[in-house]
């Protein structure tokens, strides 16, 4: 089974929310940036990484996924 394009770029998605909330939650909770204020930065992190995904996703091959089990 191989990753298609939309999996990588949906890959690079995630690492962009997971990215978000290491950067922004912090702010939220230890000085207190509004809440609107975070999910904004949220938002706009989830939309440059999967921006980026398309470009990167057209140019990293997919790869068998039972070869990165090992």
């Amino acid at each position: 089974m191989r990753l298609d394009y939309i999996q990588r770029v949906f890959f690079c998605a995630i690492a962009g929310l997971f990215a978000g909330l290491v950067s922004e939650v912090p702010m939220l909770i230890w000085f207190e940036a509004p809440l609107r204020h975070t999910l904004i930065n949220l938002a706009d992190h989830l939309c440059e990484w999967f921006l980026a995904g398309l470009a990167i996703a057209a140019f990293v091959p997919g790869r068998e996924v039972w070869e990165l089990m090992r």
